[in-house]
C-alpha cells in the first residue's frame, strides 16, 4: 500500500540514478532502477516442461508522489510467461520464496529506536512481516503465488494485458474475468512502500526468489517452511531496500538483509 512520505530529498546517488529538482505530478511514477533477465527454455524435453516457451523477470525500484510533493519508495517485480497454447497457460505457475522485513524507526534522545514492527496476511492469518529465514509468500496455504483463501481458480489474480507484451496497468486484465487471447500471462508484486512521516520511518528490506514450476508438481496445500516440494524451471533471485537514515535524513539501499530484520 503506498502512503505519505514526509522526505523530499532522496540518496538518488544510492540508487545510480540522478536527482530529480522539479516537483512530480500526483501518483506519477519515477522508476529509478531496472533490471530484466529472459529465460528461454530450450532444454526441456529431459523435463517434459516444452509448453512453457520463455519467462520475462523485470524488478524496478521506484519513487511515486503522493500530494504533490510528498513521495513514496517502493519495488515492483513482473514475472511474465509464453507457452505453446492457450491450454498450456495453467500448465505452468509461479511460487515465491521471502526472508526480511518491513519495520518502522524513529529517533529518540539521539537514538534510532524501532517503536513497533509491521503485519501481513501468510498462510490464513495476519501476523509480524518478518522472516528471519527462507518461507513460501503466500497470503493461503496454497503455495501458488497469489492464490487466496476460497478463490474460484489457482489462477484468479494472475493478469494478462490487451497490449500484448505489455504489464501497463491501464490496460491489463484479471484472469479470473476470462483467459487471454493468446498464450501470455504474468504476474506483479509490489511489497510494502517506504515513507516517512511525523517523524517516523516505514522501512523494507527483503529478499525474494519467484521460480516457475509445472503445475502438477506444486501441492494444493502444504507448510510455509515447505521449500523443496519440487524442482522449479526458472527462478529468479530479486530484492527490495529502502532504509531511512536518521542521521542524513535520507533513505539507502542496502545489499544484504539490515539487522532488524535478522533478529
Amino acid at each position: 500500500m503506498l502512503r505519505k512520505l514526509y522526505c523530499f530529498l532522496f540518496a538518488c546517488f544510492l540508487l545510480g540514478v540522478p536527482a530529480f529538482a522539479q516537483t512530480k505530478k500526483e501518483g506519477e511514477l519515477t522508476v529509478l532502477r531496472r533490471r530484466t533477465w529472459t529465460f528461454k527454455n530450450a532444454n526441456c524435453a529431459a523435463r517434459k516442461t516444452c509448453g512453457l516457451k520463455w519467462v520475462k523477470y523485470t524488478v524496478e525500484d521506484y519513487k511515486v508522489v503522493i500530494d504533490g510533493s510528498d513521495e513514496n519508495y517502493g519495488t515492483r517485480f513482473f514475472a511474465q510467461y509464453e507457452t505453446d497454447s492457450l491450454a498450456s497457460i495453467e500448465q505452468y505457475a509461479f511460487v515465491q520464496f521471502k526472508k526480511g522485513c518491513t519495520y518502522y524507526s524513529q529517533l529518540k534522545d539521539g537514538t534510532v529506536v524501532i517503536p513497533y514492527g509491521d503485519t501481513t496476511p501468510q498462510f490464513g492469518k495476519n501476523q509480524e512481516n518478518k522472516f528471519i529465514r527462507w518461507t513460501i509468500d503466500s497470503d493461503s496455504d496454497d503455495p501458488v503465488y497469489s492464490s487466496t483463501l476460497g478463490r474460484h481458480s489457482r489462477f484468479d489474480h494472475y493478469r494478462w494485458n490487451t497490449v500484448r507484451g505489455s504489464v501497463a496497468e491501464e490496460t491489463e486484465k484479471h484472469y479470473r474475468d476470462g483467459p487471454p487471447p493468446y498464450p501470455e500471462a504474468y504476474i506483479i508484486d509490489r511489497p510494502s512502500a517506504a515513507f516517512m512521516q511525523n517523524g517516523v520511518a516505514k522501512n523494507s528490506s527483503f529478499h525474494f526468489k519467484a521460480c516457475i514450476y509445472r503445475m502438477r508438481d506444486v501441492p494444493l496445500h502444504t507448510a510455509s517452511d515447505n521449500l523443496h516440494f519440487a524442482k522449479p524451471i526458472s527462478c529468479y533471485s530479486w530484492d527490495t531496500s529502502f532504509i531511512y537514515n536518521h542521521a542524513t535524513e535520507k533513505f539507502e539501499r542496502h545489499t544484504e538483509i539490515v539487522p532488524a530484520c535478522k533478529e
